[in-house]
């Protein structure tokens, strides 16, 4: 689980870690660091025959005993206690809607879960918000690797959840990586024009350019990391509304306030007009800033209402609303939602939770 009120971090780790590297969670049984060289040892490359499935209990949908040839499969692996598997289920579930008709299937593989009894009733909860198949992992247990993740997850060096396999009409794996990023792959591979050796250009050119921003928030060098940003959106406009959140996040880093609230409000009129959750992780972002005295109340108040509406039980927006209403003095309607929260955590690390609560039920209780 994400830290709710932990304190700021330098922006080398947040930003890395949770902007320019997908979202991703490690499993419970590694640490939260991968070996590097974990990449390199990889027996599952892009090009093999995809392995076979191993499934304990098919969730929802029809099962898929076999890769049929000339349909095109994602496998995306995820659990419910990872919060960037759960922000990534709506994208997820708009590509099945959107390629469903040209022969794509989406496999919601669970794996790494903690508690076996977990997944069910989340994705009967989840209803249509999880539109494609879901299937459990065999021989999972406890948050240890079960049959599939050791085939696929595993196979290919991978160590975090988050993440997606395209297997191709030929049966092959033909990409992998974050769901968040899959819809141009996939929507070439449906269309018979991915292009391997073109795509590997573009993931070297990527990280190459991650590495030189991050070297340039490393020396405070803000100006020339949102430059190369902007080379980035460039490169890959796919990848626009992502660069933008993170130029957003520089900017934050730079304690321009003025840019931060006008950026933020593009992209709530813009490219994140449709999408709640993604306007949620945004307030939140904002809200947590060191500057957060600074930022635009209104703006991340009516983010953070938009993405608790789309997703109510959901903690990081719970506590983006809480954050939001107490950063307006309405420390009523902020305690009624920490409530909430502090209720959902029941004790796992949520101490400093129910102490905020308090404050906010002192500050509501104050006379006006």
């Amino acid at each position: 689980m994400f830290p709710l009120t932990s304190p700021r971090r330098r922006f080398t780790y947040s930003l890395l870690a949770l902007l320019l590297a997908p979202l991703v969670c490690a499993p419970a049984v590694r640490a939260a660091a991968a070996d590097e060289d974990d990449e390199a040892k990889a027996t599952l490359k892009v090009g093999d025959p995809a392995p076979k499935l191993f499934v304990s209990k098919w969730v929802k949908g029809e099962p898929v005993k076999e890769f049929e040839k000339g349909k095109v499969y994602v496998i995306e692996c995820w659990a419910t206690w990872c919060g960037p598997c759960r922000a990534s289920i709506p994208h997820v579930s708009e590509l099945q809607a959107k390629f469903k008709d040209k022969g794509v299937t989406i496999i919601g593989m669970n794996v790494w879960e903690r508690d076996a009894s977990a997944p069910e009733p989340f994705v009967k909860e989840m209803g249509d918000k999880m539109a494609y198949t879901v299937a459990l992992d065999e021989g999972a247990e406890g948050g240890k690797p079960g049959k599939t993740a050791t085939a696929w997850l595993k196979a290919a060096g991978q160590n975090g959840i988050p993440c997606s396999f395209i297997v191709d009409k030929d049966s092959k794996l033909a990409w992998i990586g974050h769901p968040m990023s899959m819809e141009r792959p996939l929507g070439l591979i449906v269309e018979g024009k991915f292009d391997a050796k073109a795509e590997q250009e573009l993931l070297d050119k990527t990280k190459a350019l991650q590495q030189k921003i991050g070297q340039a928030m490393q020396a405070d060098e803000y100006d020339k990391a949102l430059g190369l940003l902007d080379e980035w959106a460039a490169l890959d406009p796919n990848m626009g509304s992502q660069v933008q959140m993170m130029k957003l996040s520089v900017l934050l880093e730079k304690k321009d306030y003025k840019a931060v609230n006008e950026a933020a409000a593009k992209l709530v009129d813009g490219a994140l007009k449709d999408k709640p959750q993604e306007q949620g992780q945004l307030a939140l972002m904002m809200l947590r800033s060191e500057g957060a005295e600074h930022v635009d109340t209104d703006l991340t108040l009516k983010m953070a209402e938009r993405a608790l509406a789309a997703a109510p039980d959901e903690l990081r927006f719970q506590k983006a609303a809480a954050l939001a209403y107490a950063a307006k003095k309405q420390y009523a309607k902020a305690a009624e939602i920490q409530a909430k929260l502090v209720e959902k955590l029941k004790g796992r690390g949520g101490a400093e939770e129910a102490t905020l609560l308090e404050e906010y039920k002192g500050k509501a209780a104050e006379p006006k």
